[in-house]
């Protein structure tokens, strides 16, 4: 598979982890019992699938056109010790892929482009039904972003890959 459509796909998969009101970034919300962790101990934090998904957005050969849409997170979750994001690891149902920017009154080409990302020769959804995005370090980047590093697996295929978010 193209690297550059790894690329894409890792900024795509990239999340927000804030319990805010959407912006452009992909928003993924974390359920946790709201008790005091002790300082100094690491949290897991489960992904509310239900109320998260992840935004999309990938180009054509050299950018000159693009589409969009959503996809569902099957299941994840994010380490956090004294307020400050360690990792995590993310699970993708890529049977979910879903296009946003074809209009729905307009189906043969929504469905043409979401059978053509799911066919065996985009993403294979058929024998690879999930990506998976592990964070492995996060540093800040400036006072508002942080730099991700991670390991992303798509169709069998894992990449090192780099990227910014807030947190």
């Amino acid at each position: 598979m193209n690297k550059v459509i790894v690329v894409l796909l890792a900024l795509c998969l990239f999340c927000s982890c804030r319990d805010m009101a959407p912006t452009h970034a992909s928003i993924i919300m974390a359920s946790q019992d709201m008790k005091e962790i002790p300082k100094g101990t690491v949290d897991t934090l489960t992904i509310d699938t239900k109320a998260s998904e992840i935004w999309w957005k990938g180009t054509k050969m050299f950018g000159v056109k693009s589409h969009s849409g959503i996809i569902q997170i099957k299941s994840g979750f994010i380490e956090v010790k004294d307020e400050k994001l360690l990792g995590g690891s993310f699970y993708v149902d890529m049977n979910t892929i879903e296009v946003t920017d074809i209009p729905a009154h307009d189906p043969i080409p929504k469905r043409g482009l979401e059978n053509h990302l799911k066919d065996r020769d985009f993403f294979d959804v058929k024998r690879h039904p999930e990506a998976h995005l592990r964070i492995t370090s996060v540093k800040p980047f400036t006072e508002q972003n942080l730099e991700f590093t991670g390991q992303l697996t798509i169709r069998g295929i894992t990449n090192d890959v780099q990227f910014t978010g807030e947190f």
